[in-house]
């Protein structure tokens, strides 16, 4: 009899934590993710301030051949579609249109990343692809924190973000009409993907091709190509480009 009544009292223990559900587990981001989002709300903050004709779409997730693309922000008008990818660094920026990584100088210390110039023209281009409308009706813009110091010779549109509004109002020409714009804006919310673990699929996918990068540039091997890395001089300084040229043109700093 006692050995039935301890039988009976374990299960009625083991019960609740057998049915008790296991809590998800926490996912913390990382510092750069942290700082990416504070940009690109500043950012979205800006281009709330623009006339109620502009289109606002932020953070947008779109699939491309089995892959997801991510962008910040993308502003559809009656004058274009801006494609806006942003950088919240804040100290002085190299780069140029050609070099595969760009890099930051902050108190002494270099960061290197990903040419913001590439990076957003494959996000026209699959934009282009996905909207079925000419390249030239997009206008890419690289914007960067007010706090950095942009020493890019003056790239055309890589500007500070204080200057974001004022140089989308600058386009005067209209290239849509309003039904094309209300068409447009009715696609993008169509191949929006709002599923928050693609998105974490993505943000993986991105760090790790960083990770792989970086692993062939201390090794000196080129990743677009395979190539050796050789140290060349060029007018603004030393460089590592690759020994496949001129038919692979990749460079680093």
């Amino acid at each position: 009899m006692i050995v039935i009544i301890l039988l009976f009292l374990l299960i009625i223990f083991l019960i609740p934590l057998l049915s008790k559900k296991k809590e998800p587990t926490k996912k913390y981001k990382s510092s750069a993710e942290i700082l990416g989002e504070i940009g690109e709300n500043k950012i979205a903050q800006i281009l709330n301030t623009l006339p109620k004709e502009y289109q606002i779409f932020n953070n947008i997730y779109l699939s491309n051949n089995g892959m997801t693309t991510q962008i910040d922000h993308i502003v559809v008008s009656i004058y274009g579609i801006f494609v806006i990818e942003t950088k919240n660094y804040k100290g002085q920026i190299y780069g140029n249109n050609n070099s595969e990584y760009w890099t930051e100088n902050f108190y002494g210390k270099t960061y290197k990343f990903y040419n913001p110039i590439k990076q957003n023209h494959s996000h026209i281009k699959v934009l282009q692809r996905l909207l079925r409308i000419p390249f030239d009706t997009f206008t890419s813009i690289i914007v960067f924190s007010n706090n950095a110091t942009l020493e890019c010779n003056n790239l055309e549109n890589v500007i500070y973000s204080l200057e974001l509004k004022e140089f989308i109002q600058e386009f005067k020409k209209p290239i849509f009409n309003v039904l094309d714009v209300k068409k447009i804006s009715d696609k993008l919310l169509q191949y929006n993907i709002d599923n928050e673990d693609i998105k974490e699929v993505h943000i993986k996918n991105v760090q790790q091709k960083i990770f792989e990068k970086e692993a062939l540039l201390s090794k000196k091997i080129c990743p677009k190509c395979g190539g050796r890395l050789v140290e060349r001089k060029g007018r603004y300084g030393n460089f590592l480009g690759c020994s496949n040229y001129p038919r692979c043109k990749f460079t680093s700093k």
